[in-house]
């Protein structure tokens, strides 16, 4: 029987967004013993460094399909249609819109054995999108969920059957990355930042609403950075600028070694619309930052109000503004909510749990779909005896 099977993971970039982080950090902690890995993603995305590095230095194959616009798409999909029947893998997982349709279609086109495909968000998007989903969805094997909240989601507007829903955190952390936080600087101001992508979903006009109400009330002992790149950052520089708020508000790009940038702040602010586990919030967390976050996916099972952090309904810039008052006006309130926040993180968010969950979800589908089983011993798969 075959030692290892082939599993192709299939996501629409590289980038630095959660669900690549999460990927990375799920895939570098397979067992090697019974899952060889290749990542596809459909778009060029960036350059060797950052995930496409980290991937290659863990010995996992990068292929990057170049789909830069709709006119390139066609060529593309028959050059994904090619690679599936050349690599022939044993199980395709899709992650993210597009590479989760596409999987699901062509991986049934080159006959790939199992299936399944990967929900990060609550937001399913347009109708055209669920309508897309929810007519190929019943093509995967499995469909996980990256949250209890998404599962739910994922159940009502798709109609996945419960028996085939599987609720896995995507990512979390890698515990020997994560430095001991130092103590903050006794520095006069107060540091308020987020990491995320400058566009719609995570909420950052909203946040300046907010901060724009802080000052009026004469908080301007106050500054707030943001870490991340987009199709909103024209939009929200122009915003500062409006608000008057160019003093107090920085964007400072794209971040890749994200721990130096959370060293640096005194308060760690999440203002999304919607999300789905958010690995953000829970790195912030690790760091012994508290936490202001709107109550949406995922994050609402990672921070606990008035414990961990503090929560807010998402779009209210009034309410963002008090819960950050009173963390600004409160340093040990701060310090309170930071270590309970660093504990839960590092206990509940274990990338290696979050491995062997997966590992545990491909498991089930090779036994359902292929009737094989890992032999540990032998180190090796074998066709299970029936029960």
């Amino acid at each position: 029987m075959k030692e290892r099977l082939r599993l192709l993971y299939l996501i629409n970039s590289l980038g630095g967004g959660g669900a690549e982080v999460g990927m990375f950090r799920i895939l570098k902690n397979l067992d090697r013993r019974k899952y060889a890995s290749v990542v596809v993603a459909l778009s060029p995305g960036v350059g060797e460094e950052g995930i496409p590095g980290r991937l290659s230095e863990h010995g996992i194959r990068v292929v990057r399909l170049g789909i830069t616009s709709r006119l390139a798409a066609t060529g593309s999909i028959l050059k994904l249609l090619s690679l599936l029947r050349g690599e022939r893998p044993d199980v395709l997982c899709g992650s993210l819109f597009h590479a989760s349709i596409l999987g699901r279609v062509l991986g049934r086109l080159s006959g790939v054995p199992v299936v399944l495909t990967w929900e990060h968000n609550e937001n399913l998007g347009g109708p055209i999108r669920v309508a897309l989903n929810r007519l190929t969805q019943r093509l995967a094997d499995v469909v996980i969920a990256d949250s209890d909240r998404v599962g739910d989601v994922v159940t009502r507007r798709l109609g996945v059957a419960p028996a085939r829903l599987r609720s896995v955190i995507i990512g979390g952390l890698d515990l020997d990355e994560i430095p001991q936080p130092a103590p903050r600087s006794a520095r006069a101001g107060v540091v308020i930042g987020s990491l995320g992508k400058l566009r719609e979903q995570k909420g950052y006009p909203v946040l300046l609403a907010a901060m724009r109400l802080l000052l009026d009330r004469g908080l301007d002992n106050v500054s707030v950075e943001v870490a991340g790149a987009g199709p909103g950052e024209a939009a929200l520089r122009a915003e500062i600028l409006r608000l008057g708020l160019d003093a107090q508000c920085r964007l400072v790009g794209h971040r890749s070694d994200i721990w130096p940038f959370l060293a640096g702040l005194d308060v760690y602010v999440q203002p999304s619309l919607w999300e789905g586990l958010c690995i953000a919030v829970v790195e912030a967390m690790a760091m012994e930052l508290p936490v202001v976050a709107s109550g949406v996916g995922g994050i609402t099972g990672s921070v606990v109000d008035g414990e961990t952090g503090l929560l807010v309904a998402p779009g209210n810039a009034a309410a963002l503004a008090d819960r950050l008052d009173t963390l600004i006006r409160d340093p040990m309130l701060r310090a309170k909510l930071g270590r309970a926040g660093r504990e839960r993180a590092l206990r509940l968010y274990d990338a290696r749990t979050m491995a062997r969950a997966f590992e545990g979800v491909l498991d089930e589908a090779v036994l359902r779909v292929l009737g094989l089983s890992f032999d540990a011993g032998a180190g090796r798969w074998v066709r299970a005896r029936a029960a």
